[in-house]
């Protein structure tokens, strides 16, 4: 069975600085009420600052806001209200709100700007915090993946630390954290990790081991390698994320989820369904206990767990996650919200693998109805909902509409992204797919190297990917009778697979059984029956014995068996 490819969904997290609010210099006057205003509205900050390490960001927005108005009752210090606005801003953004945090941030900014304007002499500190608000609006764009304008701010925050006598090493891996958040938007995980790894070697000499800036920045380092394929060291990098955060914050702390939501998808990646399932339902009850049940993080965790179901095939409970997740997501921000198209993937990829491709059809649609309104029709986020509907017309035979529909999803993405752009390997192997399906053997084997070669280019020959494509190039060329390139592709990708996954997995049942076949198909009918003969142990193990996988293994493994037994009477 040839492998198809749909539309997939990374995370990353930007790096937010949270300016912690200090009492300065308050203005001393002989107005009783006055002077109160101010010491309430100092209390009400240092709740706020409470609130949000421990990850409470609604009650945090709460107390700000209320600091806020106090010292603006107050004509309180004009350096205060700038360092409460900018801390407006990272809670604003955590709770998903970007408007709100751009604004917050940009009049912090104005502020420090008038300050130093007027009393250049002594301005090391306003510098810095006018630095960390630039970086802060940076990490916006990147969150909305928007990279080039997320580069000025990280360059202006750069200038503006170094005109600081009083910025910090923490204060460079911060810029290099969001630097190489940006080269990952970019595709180039190589260039992200490499900055990654001097943030983390710049933080760790300066002694700051439990820092969260540490744990964000090994985060990082985990979506970068889980991009690359590294789904091992993605792990690791994660796990240590995790001891850094649960040392300083406890075992409760929000942004504990984000990291087991990786590492459930890293081990998913891996072919442990159980343990991915595991790390995602974890993430959920996390975010539930936190968030309560009405939280957009908890959709977000309903629609992590509907996709590992789809993987584990169990389709009606995936459903069920999705429209939980779609209702949680359109009861928070409505019909038009932009996180809805994803959710509306998931729930249309469940009803497709399941046969509804009616269903299944309908969902797609709705997703690139939303980003077309969005986006326009040229978005790189259409031309991925476009790919799913062309995956959905493969399900069904219908090879010229999938091929129509896959040529209009190149067409945007190179005018977008360029000719060698990773989204373009998921276009030329359903390419492929399609024209192999048509029986344009040749047309399929151009697309699948086109697809090889651009996967090596940007993730390296390591990239699990490069294993299906060898895979899928390796049924093309025994379905040519070319055995002996076939069983060399398959020999490779076989290999390269077990070291991915591990040998008791899905993905590598199926390489086994592909490669099965091209062995018979040269003659070595008895390598074939034990590869025939650990595929069928695998699923049996893995889906049981009444599993329609399971008994078409073992329907082809007693066929076998029959062949070889009556050449040998």
């Amino acid at each position: 069975m040839l492998r198809t490819l749909f539309k997939k969904h990374a995370i990353s997290k930007t790096i937010s600085v949270l300016l912690i609010f200090i009492t300065v210099a308050l203005i001393i006057t002989s107005d009783n009420d006055k002077h109160a205003t101010t010491e309430e509205a100092d209390n009400l900050a240092k709740r706020a600052n409470k609130a949000f390490e421990s990850g409470n960001y609604k009650l945090a927005a709460s107390y700000f806001e209320a600091a806020l108005v106090k010292y603006l009752q107050n004509d309180a210090d004009h350096s205060q209200i700038a360092n409460l606005r900018n801390n407006l801003g990272v809670v604003w953004k955590e709770l998903g709100d970007y408007e709100k945090s751009l604004d917050h941030f940009q009049a912090a900014i104005e502020v420090y700007s008038e300050i130093v304007g007027n009393n250049p002499i002594n301005s090391n500190t306003l510098q810095l915090n006018m630095a960390n608000s630039f970086l802060n609006i940076s990490s916006i764009w990147l969150d909305r993946k928007e990279p080039d304008k997320a580069l000025s701010f990280i360059e202006a925050s750069e200038e503006k630390y170094k005109e600081s006598t009083t910025s910090k090493p923490k204060h460079t891996a911060a810029v290099l954290g969001n630097l190489a958040l940006y080269w990952t938007i970019k595709n180039n995980h190589g260039k992200a990790i490499e900055l990654l790894k001097q943030a983390e070697s710049i933080l760790l000499a300066d002694g700051n081991n439990n820092l969260p800036l540490v744990a964000k920045t090994r985060v990082n380092l985990g979506n970068s390698m889980y991009e690359l394929g590294d789904y091992d060291n993605s792990i690791k990098y994660i796990e240590m994320a995790v001891q850094n955060t649960e040392s300083i914050y406890g075992m409760d702390h929000p942004s504990l989820a984000l990291m087991w939501t990786t590492i459930g998808n890293a081990w998913n990646m891996k072919g442990n369904y159980d343990l991915a399932l595991d790390y995602l339902t974890k993430a959920l009850k996390s975010d539930l206990k936190n968030y309560g049940e009405e939280h957009p993080n908890v959709a977000i965790d309903w629609n992590n767990l509907a996709n590992i179901l789809i993987t584990m095939e169990d389709f009606d409970r995936a459903i069920e996650y999705g429209e939980k997740a779609r209702t949680l997501l359109v009861k928070s921000f409505g019909k038009k919200y932009a996180g809805l198209s994803m959710v509306y993937g998931s729930i249309g990829t469940a009803y497709t693998k399941k046969g509804d491709y009616s269903s299944g059809e309908s969902y797609y649609k709705k997703a690139l109805s939303l980003d077309t309104q969005l986006y326009g029709e040229n978005h790189p986020l259409v031309a991925n909902d476009m790919l799913n509907m062309s995956v959905i017309f493969q399900y069904q035979g219908l090879y010229e509409k999938s091929i129509d529909y896959l040529n209009r999803v190149e067409t945007i993405t190179i005018k977008n992204l360029g000719e060698k752009h990773p989204n373009l390997v998921a276009v030329y192997t359903n390419l492929g797919v399609s024209w192999d399906s048509m029986g344009e053997l040749e047309k399929a084997f151009s697309y699948y190297e086109k697809a090889l070669q651009i996967n090596i280019e940007a993730f390296g020959e390591k990239h699990p990917d490069v294993a299906m494509l060898n895979g899928n190039i390796a049924i093309l060329l025994a379905k040519q009778g070319d055995y002996t390139r076939s069983i060399q592709r398959f020999d490779y990708a076989l290999k390269a697979s077990i070291r991915t996954y591990g040998e008791i997995t899905l993905v590598v049942s199926e390489l086994q059984e592909n490669y099965a076949v091209a062995l018979y198909g040269a003659g070595n009918r008895t390598k074939a029956k034990n590869l025939f003969t650990k595929s069928f142990e695998t699923r049996e193990k893995l889906l049981g014995s009444d599993h329609p996988i399971t008994l078409h293994s073992k329907n082809r493994l007693s066929e076998i068996s029959r062949i070889i037994t009556h050449s040998m009477d």
